[in-house]
């Protein structure tokens, strides 16, 4: 992807596995609907609840030519599962707005 990737750790260290896999996505992504002009992903972890571990939130915003899509609050105990779910319905967003806009 030739477009800038931005990506924030939020209440939690860099991980350089989380964040590689995160970019290897977005250029994945940026392969498959090349519209994308930016991405930008924030990893927040979201405390310590009562009966479960800790929760990550994954959070996704992806500027394209002259609209905007946004994928909030993907959470998972694995922040590479939550990773991996927030690319997935970012991809499945995309994969409509392809076919609206084919008149499909």
């Amino acid at each position: 992807m030739s477009t800038p990737i931005s990506i924030n750790f939020l209440h939690m260290d860099r991980s350089d596995a989380l964040e590689d896999l995160l970019r290897e996505r977005a250029e994945k992504l940026g392969r498959v609907h090349p519209a994308i002009t930016a991405c930008n992903v924030a990893v927040q972890a979201d405390g310590r609840h009562k009966h479960q571990g800790r929760k990550y939130v994954v959070k996704l915003d992806i500027h394209l030519k002259g609209k905007q899509v946004a994928i909030n609050h993907i959470a998972n105990e694995d922040p590479f599962v939550a990773a991996r779910d927030v690319f997935d319905a970012a991809r499945r967003a995309l994969d409509a707005d392809s076919e609206i806009r084919q008149g499909h």
